[in-house]
């Protein structure tokens, strides 16, 4: 089940509109740097679902499209978790978008302090070679058992859970340890550089596709400590 905290919006590629006025001038500076035509079209789908599910959650159907505004590069073209604002001013809501070639999903955390991460695979990929690779002994061992998950799920989870607390540092799937949960959720903990609070995850199917909800609850620092855990 969805927790309360999480809010989802899917968009199918081939509903993707065209870049526009409801795209504010950052987004289309981004969309440019992009040449691909699939790649752009992955583009719009996310950034359609992102400015959807922000409206929504505002309440406010009035406000345009291109008042809502999400950077998700830097100055040097490089990803980043995805930043909102809305009509100039901060967006009350954490972001996460992920994409495949057939459609777009983007996820918000109502909690701010609350990271998100979402990654979005189709139902039917072939994950065999990533788990042989990436896929820590424990995970192996489990996923052997045939119970509950399979391995493009498990992949999926690892995504989402770097995006939600994975405080920048590089992706290494080896250091994100997924647990199974009570009730067919999942749990990540990342381990190393990028230690942090446990991160319960969600997996819920959408259009042919498995998507992996990740949520990071920051964990107060003990009392005297000098600082605290990073989400």
């Amino acid at each position: 089940m969805r927790p309360a905290e999480v809010a989802v919006q899917y968009v199918r590629c081939d509903e993707a509109p065209a870049p526009g006025p409801w795209l504010a001038e950052s987004e289309l500076a981004e969309l440019a740097r992009w040449h691909a035509q699939q790649r752009r079209v992955q583009f719009l789908a996310g950034r359609l679902a992102a400015k959807e599910l922000v409206r929504e959650l505002l309440g406010q159907s009035s406000v345009e499209l291109a008042a809502i505004e999400i950077r998700s590069q830097d100055g040097r073209g490089r990803g980043v978790q995805p930043a909102l604002r809305v009509a100039g001013q901060p967006g009350p809501f954490r972001l996460s978008i992920a994409h495949t070639a057939r459609g777009a999903v983007a996820a918000a955390s109502l909690r701010p302090a609350w990271g998100i991460g979402v990654d979005l695979v189709p139902r039917d990929l072939e994950a065999r070679n990533l788990a042989r690779a990436w896929f820590t002994p424990a995970e192996v061992q489990w996923l052997a058992g045939g119970r509950g998950y399979g391995p493009a799920a498990i992949w999926a989870a690892k995504e989402a859970a770097y995006k939600a607390a994975g405080g920048g540092e590089p992706f290494r799937p080896r250091c994100i340890q997924i647990y199974p949960l009570a009730g067919g959720r999942l749990a990540a903990r990342l381990h190393g550089p990028t230690a942090g609070p446990l991160v319960e995850i969600y997996i819920e199917a959408l259009d042919g596709h498995l998507a992996a909800v990740a949520l990071a609850v920051p964990v107060p620092a003990p009392q005297g400590a000098g600082g605290g855990h990073h989400d």
